[in-house]
């Protein structure tokens, strides 16, 4: 089988799968929905009698880990000058209890929901609530969390000026946007929407993943893990990763890192082109700048791949 032929299959392989994800992602199957064929299903999640509905102000101190649910609308995580940690929401209509945000404090672990748990369906979707939620976090504890995880379906999500040892984020059908976010191990997930970055600073492994959207990370990333079946690729790293290992069907991958002590690049693209500013030697499909201490791995089936040197 000829490469040719083979992206045509992977492509079709991919755009067969992406439609799988998106029908499933939105429809709800995952941990938060359960569907049988003759049941309607709802919106349920464990223990959801020890939550509390509406907004609250809790001691930020005991809280080392938040784990958010949304659907329809956005999410917000940013610091402020408060003592207490805060969650509140706005809608454009009024809310009864039901339909308001939930939240349970279990040991160290805030858990927030979109609302009340609900085996109805339908009464979940058709609403209309489009709510926003933002969570504001005193300054002095922007530091101490040890995982922060938002799931959100038709919502964006914003993150800015924290630091959490693990993060990790999913949406589906909205965008993601990180803003002065230091983390040892990035996890991102989206479908039908980007991921957006700056001042992004990633110790260990950031790890992306996406259906339909590009990417962009501007920071100081130490290595990179990315695959897409329809989206760019861009880094603009101030560190040269130590590995980096992409992979697109459709879409174009550009890498901004400063000048180092060297790098190989191994490569294939099915139909784009191979660009480079740094004085690289080697025969096609593998490169070698320096020393070659750092390991690139890059797949592109339809798409230019671009390594630039930061000025």
């Amino acid at each position: 089988m000829n490469r040719k032929t083979s992206a045509v299959i992977r492509i079709i392989c991919w755009s067969i799968i992406a439609v799988a994800l998106i029908a499933v992602l939105i429809l709800g199957l995952n941990k938060r929905w359960h569907f049988t064929p003759f049941q309607t299903g709802g919106w349920s999640y464990p223990e959801s009698s020890k939550y509390t509905a509406g907004p609250a102000k809790l001691p930020a101190d005991k809280i080392k880990n938040i784990n958010v649910d949304w659907l329809d609308g956005s999410v917000t995580l940013t610091t402020a000058d408060t003592d207490k940690l805060t969650v509140n929401e706005t809608s454009r209509q009024k809310l009864s209890t039901d339909k308001q945000l939930h939240y349970y404090l279990k040991d160290d672990t805030l858990l927030i929901q979109y609302r009340g748990a609900t085996k109805n369906l339908i009464s979940t979707f058709s609403n209309g609530l489009s709510k926003k939620l933002e969570i504001q976090i005193p300054k002095k504890y922007a530091a101490s969390f040890r995982e922060i995880v938002v799931d959100g379906v038709s919502s964006d999500l914003s993150l800015e000026n924290l630091k959490a040892e693990k993060l990790y984020l999913d949406s589906v059908s909205g965008d993601i946007t990180l803003k002065n976010i230091k983390t040892d191990t990035l996890t991102a997930d989206t479908t039908s929407g980007s991921l957006d970055s700056t001042a992004l600073i990633v110790t260990t492994s950031a790890v992306t993943n996406t259906t339909s959207g590009s990417v962009n990370l501007e920071g100081t990333i130490n290595d990179i893990q990315h695959d897409s079946v329809s989206g760019d690729l861009r880094v603009l790293s101030d560190i040269c990763p130590q590995k980096i290992q992409a992979d697109t069907t459709s879409g174009s991958i550009l890498i901004n890192i400063p000048d180092n002590p060297g790098f190989t690049l191994d490569y294939d693209t099915v139909s784009g082109d191979i660009h480079t500013d740094f004085p690289a030697t080697g025969s096609d499909s593998h490169l070698t700048y320096e020393s070659g201490q750092n390991h690139f791995r890059i797949e592109t089936t339809s798409g230019d791949i671009t390594v630039r040197k930061n000025q």
